[in-house]
């Protein structure tokens, strides 16, 4: 399967196609206006308390600030306790897995964005090519830079997997393509990431 055939016209031209067809998933607008007028509206607060009462403004601030970074801190905690826990593991039966088919699992698309790895390209695509799970329902994605000729070469120098047996490997950048990730973003077979 070709990318020019998953991938919308004009993908690779356009810079600004990931923040028409997935508004969602871009950062065109980092901030909404919304969220500017609260802000703004704080910073005149903050200001007008600094200049009723400079000493009691700073110490409220830094209490403010201690109990985020205390809350912070202690959330990072948990979650760490959580995922070194025994609950936090998915386990799946024998009988179950047996009782599993191919057709029954997602697709996954897997993004490997490579900058100046012309040594390690090799292994990568070797390791990745020997993942337990369905070829069929893999979709590898080397993100390369246009700039990166060394890596692009190396690429080029391998054959890719691309036997029933194995995954899918895909390479989405294109000479003209300054942004690989977005256009891989735009048309991953998978329906989640």
């Amino acid at each position: 399967m070709e990318q020019e055939n998953l991938k919308p016209a004009g993908v690779m031209d356009d810079p600004l196609t990931l923040s028409r067809l997935r508004p969602e998933w871009s950062a065109r607008v980092p901030i909404t206006r919304a969220q500017r007028m609260v802000l703004m509206a704080g910073c005149a607060v903050l200001l007008l308390m600094a200049a009723w009462q400079p000493w009691l403004t700073a110490r409220a601030f830094v209490l403010v600030s201690i109990f985020f970074y205390v809350v912070h801190a202690v959330y990072k905690l948990v979650l760490v306790r959580f995922s070194v826990s025994e609950n936090s593991e998915i386990v799946i039966g024998t009988d179950e897995l047996a009782g599993m088919h191919d057709d029954d699992l997602p697709v996954y698309s897997i993004m490997v964005p490579m900058y100046h790895e012309r040594e390690s390209v090799k292994h990568l695509i070797l390791s990745l090519s020997q993942l337990d799970y369905p070829a069929g329902k893999l979709d590898i994605q080397l993100l390369l830079e246009a700039d990166d000729q060394e890596t692009r070469a190396a690429v080029t120098a391998i054959t890719l997997p691309q036997a029933s047996g194995s995954p899918l490997f895909r390479s989405p950048c294109r000479a003209r393509s300054p942004k690989p990730a977005m256009s891989a973003l735009i048309s991953p077979m998978a329906n989640t990431l």
